[in-house]
């Protein structure tokens, strides 16, 4: 059962590490997909670390491994499309976890983000 378009809540973590947040969206993911939960859009900042999604290549990352290791910054493949994100202090990082049959799918989702972004930048 959806909670409709204009339900979510909004959770902010402040700084957590990368898996830590992966465990909460799954969590998160979970509940929604049940109808236990409405949307929930995840507010937090991360720790230097770089995700690589299905499309990326291994020379998209531009540091060596002993580079990374030395800088205390890990890389984790994710099973999301995409290529290298980096994500760091001082960034604003939002993980919308939403019923997409509620926005009519996910092209309808996206364009309507894109709508909400370009509205409230304007």
């Amino acid at each position: 059962m959806g909670h409709g378009v204009a339900s979510c809540i909004a959770v902010s973590t402040g700084k957590i590490g990368y898996l830590s947040a992966w465990q909460i969206q799954k969590d998160l993911h979970s509940r929604v997909a049940e109808g236990e939960l409405p949307g929930v859009l995840l507010l937090l900042e991360h720790p230097h670390v770089y995700t690589k999604g299905r499309l990326s290549k291994g020379s998209d990352v531009l540091l060596t491994k002993e580079e990374l290791a030395a800088r205390g910054i890990p890389v984790y493949e994710t099973d999301r499309g995409g290529q290298v994100t980096y994500h760091g202090p001082g960034q604003l990082v939002v993980y919308p976890i939403v019923n997409l049959k509620d926005w009519g799918g996910p092209v309808k989702y996206v364009r309507a983000l894109e709508q909400v972004v370009i509205a409230t930048l304007t």
